[in-house]
């Protein structure tokens, strides 16, 4: 362990035993707070940023390869999605019974930005297969 990484570790844990939980988010560093943010401490994480930040995006990399899993790759979105086994039994029961007891009717409220032919593209299939 090189003397950076321990003078790392070491602040990270008195900002734990401080009650301060540092973390990464998107790159920047971020910070959980439960009572006081002693002045001394908040000088030395300032003074290692940088190296803290290293640290957390190191150690999530390190995870992340020593669990084997990978990011997962987006669907394509070109073509209709299959749908899941779950989907699958619900709609078989559906065209065997007919019953209506998984029909859910709702209203929502929607707010903001809403892009009309998207909405349309997405409900479409489920008006017309009722």
């Amino acid at each position: 362990m090189t003397e950076q990484l321990i003078v790392i570790e070491q602040l990270i844990a008195d900002a734990l035993r401080a009650g301060i939980t540092l973390y990464e988010k998107n790159g920047a560093l971020a910070f959980k707070q439960q009572g006081a943010f002693p002045d001394e401490l908040k000088q030395r994480i300032v003074a290692n940023k940088a190296e803290i930040i290293a640290y957390f995006q190191q150690q999530q990399d390190e995870v992340r390869v020593s669990s084997g899993h990978s990011t997962i790759a987006k669907a394509d979105r070109s073509r209709p999605l299959p749908a899941s086994y779950a989907q699958q039994g619900l709609w078989f029961i559906e065209q065997l019974q007919g019953s209506s007891q998984y029909y859910m009717p709702a209203e929502f409220v929607l707010t903001g930005h809403l892009d009309i032919n998207a909405l349309k593209d997405t409900s479409t299939p489920f008006i017309l297969s009722a």
